[in-house]
């Protein structure tokens, strides 16, 4: 029963992982089609290149992200306000699949909302670089010795970055860096799971 029902929740997790892909390369084509500003077939396929050289390279950076980002007291996804879907996305695959407890937050809330956690908890925190808040965050989890991963830009006093192909794109970054907590809470849920 129990892997009948892994099988059914590994099923519609994988719907939800696409449909959030999906629908953000939907909503850049309606871009296109409404003021022209962006290219969404080019946009669409650099994504899915990215995805799949993040995927082609898991091995590399899965256990130490894994490592670094599920910690005992959770792990915080905080991204720039553009890219807030991205980190909503890979907090609730971390709460989903293997039940770890897991936030997202804007960078520019971040100092307002979350900066309290980092002294008190062993704060992990998956960073999606691209506000302008940045330092302000980087220094107060730097005073506080925070763990910080950087994905797709390289983060000063990051414990680990993560960079793929096609990254220096915001709206590449936007369809594909959520794959990255979808592998990551994969990896957990198949590791309680023996």
């Amino acid at each position: 029963m129990l892997a009948q029902s892994q099988h059914s929740l590994n099923r519609s997790r994988g719907v939800a992982c696409r449909s959030f892909a999906h629908t953000l390369g939907l909503h850049l084509a309606l871009l296109e089609f409404l003021v022209g500003v962006v290219d969404a077939s080019s946009l669409i396929s650099s994504s899915a290149d990215a995805v799949e050289d993040l995927l082609a390279r898991r091995d590399e950076w899965l256990a130490p992200m894994s490592e670094l980002l599920l910690g005992p007291d959770g792990t915080a996804i905080v991204g720039p306000a553009r890219r807030l879907p991205s980190a909503q996305q890979s907090a609730v695959m971390l709460r989903e699949g293997p039940r770890l407890p897991a936030i997202a937050c804007e960078t520019g809330d971040w100092s307002h909302i979350d900066v309290y956690l980092t002294k008190t908890t062993d704060y992990r925190m998956l960073l999606l670089p691209g506000s302008k808040w940045e330092p302000q965050l980087l220094d107060w989890c730097a005073q506080r010795g925070s763990t910080v991963v950087g994905l797709g830009a390289d983060v000063p006093g990051a414990a680990y970055v993560l960079r793929y192909a096609g990254d220096d794109v915001d709206d590449v970054r936007l369809v594909s860096e959520a794959v990255v907590c979808e592998v990551i809470a994969q990896r957990a849920w198949s590791l309680a799971a023996t």
